[in-house]
């Protein structure tokens, strides 16, 4: 019975760890993702699974770098290849200006940013 009891406590210690460290890593990628600021152009539209929508864009932010965003679905949808995207340092807002200088503004809240080396 008492090997059953110490076994009991370290799984749950264990599956305590494990989910303390999770919360801690999304944590630190919210942050990161609130702190970090870019401007670029939308070079393309994608997404990793082939069948679902394009929800991914690929953007660069100088001649040769690049970063991959996971925005809303409502700036995936609105913004096109060649669409420039501006997302303010240390805030959740970012402006998407089209080609034809139309400019709206939406909330980046829990976004995903992804720096590339390429």
């Amino acid at each position: 019975m008492k090997k059953k009891i110490i076994v009991g406590l370290i799984i749950a210690l264990h599956f305590f760890v494990i989910g303390y460290y999770t919360n801690l890593q999304r944590e630190n990628k919210v942050l990161t993702n609130y702190s970090t600021g870019f401007k670029g152009v939308v070079e393309e539209k994608f997404n990793p699974r082939e069948k679902l929508p394009h929800t991914f864009l690929k953007i660069r932010i100088k001649s040769d770098e690049f970063i991959n965003i996971f925005p809303t679905n409502i700036i995936g949808r609105y913004a096109e290849v060649g669409d420039s995207i501006i997302k303010f340092e240390n805030s959740n807002k970012c402006i998407v200006k089209k080609s034809n200088e139309v400019m709206e503004h939406f909330s980046f809240e829990g976004e995903y940013i992804e720096f590339l080396n390429e």
